[in-house]
Formats: C-alpha cells, sequence, structure tokens
C-alpha cells in the first residue's frame, strides 16, 4: 500500500523533490510518496527533474500543414491597387488632421 514518507535528503538534492522542507540546521526532508515496490514514486519528483530524467522523444514523424491561406494572384493585385493606394491616402490624411487637432487643443491658451 502506497504511503507518505519524509526522507533526509542532503540540501544540494532539495530541487529534485516537490515538496521539501528544512530546519535551521543541517537537516532537510522530502516528503515522498512510496509506492506498492517500496520505490519513490514519480510524482514525488519536481516537475524540472522529470523532464531532465525523461526528455521528450522526438518521432521521425513528418507534419504537412494545409495551407489555408491562398496567394493572390497579380490580376487581383492589379485590380486592388488603386483601392490599397487611396486607402493609404484617407490614413495619411486622418493622421495629419487629427495631430493637427490635438496640436490645437494642446496649445489652446484661454
Amino acid at each position: 500500500m502506497a504511503h507518505y514518507e519524509n526522507i533526509k535528503i542532503p540540501r544540494s538534492e532539495g530541487w529534485k523533490f516537490s515538496r521539501t522542507q528544512g530546519t535551521n540546521g543541517d537537516d532537510y526532508y522530502a516528503k515522498v510518496l512510496i509506492n506498492d515496490k517500496g520505490e519513490i514514486d514519480e510524482s514525488s519528483y519536481s516537475e524540472s527533474y522529470q523532464r531532465r530524467m525523461n526528455p521528450p522523444q522526438v518521432t521521425e514523424k513528418v507534419i504537412h500543414i494545409k495551407e489555408t491561406t491562398k496567394k493572390e494572384g497579380c490580376i487581383k493585385k492589379i485590380i486592388k491597387a488603386p483601392f490599397r493606394l487611396l486607402w493609404w491616402i484617407i490614413k495619411q490624411v486622418l493622421i495629419i488632421v487629427s495631430v493637427g487637432m490635438l496640436a490645437d487643443w494642446l496649445n489652446d491658451n484661454k
């Protein structure tokens, strides 16, 4: 039957366990789960220690990513060019007007 135990560990190995506690002296303990086989259960170790001991396996599978966006053709670019230019000009005018209004508002001396 699995049970919890406090085992004494060196202070330098405290990072390996998820639950540790120390005293004022050199005593440092880790609360670990002992499984039915009498071994320390993996859940007692910290996540960083588990990642170091069991690195993720790299598989040989090749993942094909389906292209969801369609590329714009030459004809579409030519048709959209005047509208993009018009939109760019409108944005520039709005930026200049808003900066002018902001400057007028900040320099308003009443």
